[in-house]
C-alpha cells in the first residue's frame, strides 16, 4: 500500500469527544495511536479544527473504514458524517485497498 495515510496502518484511531466542563476546553479532535517497541503509545493528531479557540464548531464521536478503503468520522455536534481520503499532489486520488 503506497499513499500518505500508510503510518496509520497498523495504528488505532481514536475520536476525542471533546470536554464542556474543564476551565479550558481540550479534546476537539481525531488522533492516530501507535504502538512503540518498548510498549508505550505515540499520540499523533489526524484531523483538528473541531475546537477553535474556545469555540466548539463540532465534536467528532467515531470513525470506521469504509469499503472503499476511506474513513469516516462522525461528528455529533453538527450532525455530519466526514469522508476522508488521500488525493496526490498530482491531483490523481487514490484509494488504498486490502491487501
Amino acid at each position: 500500500m503506497k499513499h500518505k495515510l500508510r503510518y496509520i496502518l497498523y495504528a488505532g484511531l481514536a475520536a476525542l469527544h471533546g470536554s464542556w466542563n474543564r476551565t479550558r476546553k481540550q479534546g476537539y479532535e481525531v488522533v492516530s495511536l501507535h504502538f512503540q517497541p518498548d510498549g508505550s503509545l505515540l499520540e499523533r493528531k489526524f484531523l483538528t479544527g473541531f475546537g477553535q479557540a474556545e469555540d466548539v464548531i463540532g465534536q467528532p464521536v467515531g470513525v470506521a473504514k469504509g469499503p472503499d478503503g476511506a474513513l469516516y468520522v462522525s461528528d455529533d455536534f453538527t450532525g455530519s458524517i466526514y469522508r476522508i481520503t488521500y488525493r496526490s499532489p498530482t491531483g490523481i486520488t487514490r484509494t488504498p485497498t486490502s491487501q
